[in-house]
């Protein structure tokens, strides 16, 4: 099957994780497939980025405690600013709801107070969000001789730049703020902007905003959309299977005596039927197709099959095509995945 700009394979789901294994193998780059998928020519998704990558591989990886400490001190005004009191019965829109308490948690860890929380900057980082998926499909729409010239005039590709211009114009005193001999020794850790701070410490050249921007959407638009997802999906399974909730609970209120005070990085290992409730939500509803599940990496090399049902073994993939696979519970079931929700649920967490 083709679409546009690439092709489609659908594979068996026994062949999951031989995928899997053979993307591993291959070496397989989200970010080239965020450049097809969303036209990084116009969106700037996937264009290369060293620096934010190695912001988010190394020195986010080792202050995972420092941003824990940010996050969780925005958490009640998220919470209170977004969530009615539903003293009777309030209808909330989820994702929207966690769109807008996701974007509060990771701006406090990117750009920090007071502008994490400007209305301004919010309705800038999740408009882009949306609008990247937007623009790309206008754009794909148009035949590709014609996308250089149509592309810029389209009215979601001007939305998306709108929103961009808005956050370059942001980061501008934010780099004067953090080059100042005062901010340097402040240190303030209650005010967050962690993120911002590594990243600028990479750049090898200059630090202009547009650079900063784009980086910072990118990092946003990846994290802000699969926060949203995952919160809103894990709400949804929680209201289907109100029997967790107590065990749930437990867990939380037993790891929170032991570790007093704002949750510790070695707080979340312990946590572990919550770990196995959120993988099962995120395994059985994926970051994909509606019906489907979109392999996101594109292989640099072909995959080679080892099982098909009516095909040769050892059929390769083709180089360069999306793998999906049927996510039905029917096709499903608990073969190969993580332990079930029940089967955890129902031992002591050792």
């Amino acid at each position: 099957m083709s679409y546009d700009f690439f092709r489609i394979v659908f594979y068996p789901a026994s062949e999951f994780f031989v995928v899997i294994e053979s993307l591993i193998c291959a070496n397989g780059h989200t970010r080239e497939h965020h450049y097809r998928h969303f036209l990084g020519r116009w969106t700037s998704m996937g264009t290369p980025a060293p620096e934010l990558h190695s912001a988010l591989t190394i020195d986010l990886q080792r202050n995972v405690q420092r941003v824990l400490e940010s996050a969780q001190g925005e958490v009640g005004y998220a919470f209170k600013k977004n969530v009615p009191d539903c003293n009777v019965w309030t209808s909330v829109s989820v994702f929207s709801t966690f769109l807008r308490i996701s974007a509060l948690l990771i701006e406090r860890t990117w750009v920090g107070l007071p502008l994490s929380r400007e209305e301004t900057w919010i309705k800038a980082t999740t408009g882009y969000m949306t609008d990247v998926a937007k623009a790309a499909n206008a754009i794909r729409a148009w035949p590709k001789a014609l996308r250089p010239l149509v592309a810029p005039m389209l009215a979601e590709v001007q939305s998306l730049k709108n929103n961009r211009d808005h956050v370059t114009k942001a980061m501008k005193p934010l780099i004067r703020q953090q080059f100042s001999s005062s901010n340097k020794e402040k240190g303030d850790r209650v005010a967050g902007g962690e993120l911002f701070a590594w990243i600028i410490q990479r750049y090898k050249g200059a630090v202009t905003p547009e650079r900063i921007a784009r980086d910072e959407l990118m990092a946003t638009f990846s994290s802000l959309y699969t926060v949203t997802a995952t919160l809103s999906q894990t709400l949804f399974d929680l209201a289907a299977r109100p029997e967790y909730l107590g065990p749930l609970r437990e867990e939380l209120a037993g790891v929170l005596v032991e570790d007093p005070g704002l949750v510790q990085k070695v707080s979340l290992i312990k946590l572990k039927k919550m770990d196995s409730f959120i993988k099962e939500s995120q395994r059985m509803n994926p970051l994909g197709l509606s019906e489907s599940f979109l392999l996101g990496s594109l292989p640099s090399s072909p995959l080679i099959m080892h099982d098909f049902s009516n095909y040769d073994a050892g059929r390769d993939g083709p180089k360069g095509a999306q793998a999906i696979y049927g996510r039905h519970y029917s096709i499903w079931g608990n073969r190969g995945g993580p332990q079930s929700c029940s089967q955890l649920l129902s031992c002591d967490s050792q």
